[in-house]
């Protein structure tokens, strides 16, 4: 009976040893898909601001603003560089392995850090800023 009580015993240790593990492997990947989605906000702002560039320019171009050149060029201009500075800041953010941010701990960037999705977020990030940086150049 005694044994009996020894093998349910460690039973259960094993069950609650695979469950905290289960537990554990979640957790790190809630931790990673929330990092993702923060760079990809990210990204989508950015790619928000060039769309509405587009959008300014395009009205500009068909005479549907009734402002001047030069203060439609000044807003495009900004709005170009927010963009940049989005998309640079964030490429520099995962090549560095750094987050610089209040949104995550650095134990929790380090599971990031270590994630393969985290190479091909940086790579997106960095055509991104190619491109955007021949419009500057």
């Amino acid at each position: 009976m005694h044994s009996r009580d020894a093998n349910e015993s460690k039973e259960q240790d094993i069950y609650k040893s695979i469950a905290q593990k289960y537990e554990e492997t979640e957790s790190k990947k809630d931790v990673i898909r929330k990092i993702k989605n923060w760079f990809l906000f990210k990204r989508n702002k950015a790619v928000f601001l060039n769309h509405l560039s587009l959008k300014i320019h395009n009205c500009f171009a068909i005479d549907k603003l009734n402002i001047p050149l030069y203060r439609a060029e000044i807003f495009i201009l900004v709005l170009s560089k927010w963009q940049c500075m989005i998309t640079y800041k964030s490429y520099i953010r995962l090549k560095e392995g750094k987050i610089n941010s209040k949104a995550f701990t650095e134990e929790q960037y380090k599971l990031f850090v270590n994630n393969n999705i985290r190479d091909k977020i940086m790579d997106k990030f960095k055509n991104d800023f190619t491109v955007m940086k021949m419009f500057f150049d």
